[in-house]
């Protein structure tokens, strides 16, 4: 066997680890009877969401309770059109992404990840 290929078993079961622990976080969520409310949410604030584990390129919540900050774009009624963030380096000229600024007490760069817009 090859380490190549050793690595992507290796890799296969961490990425396995992470969808079974983000199902169990989802359930708990979609059970849990505080987050059936309306949240309150204002355009052009940032909130911290639950993202999960995603698959392919799509981008993902960190940490055990994969959140994520969002950037609020534009409110509806029972969700709303926002654009996930990243403090990962990104080259300036890359048209997918978009620097906002320098926050923080570190003074951290954000960048939104401007091909993730959706609803949420």
């Amino acid at each position: 066997m090859k380490i190549s290929d050793l690595l992507n078993e290796q890799k296969q079961g961490e990425v396995e680890e992470l969808f079974n622990d983000w199902n169990g976080l989802k359930q708990d969520l979609h059970f849990d009877k505080d987050l059936k409310e309306i949240p309150f949410y204002h355009e052009r604030e940032i909130y911290w969401v639950y993202l999960g584990q995603n698959i392919g390129t799509e981008i993902y919540g960190k940490g055990k309770d994969h959140m994520r900050p969002v950037l609020v774009l534009k409110k509806f009624r029972n969700s709303f059109l926002g654009v996930p963030l990243t403090s990962s380096e990104k080259p300036i000229d890359n048209p997918f992404f978009y620097l906002l600024g320098e926050f923080g007490l570190e003074r951290k760069k954000s960048w939104a990840c401007l091909a993730q817009i959706r609803f949420f």
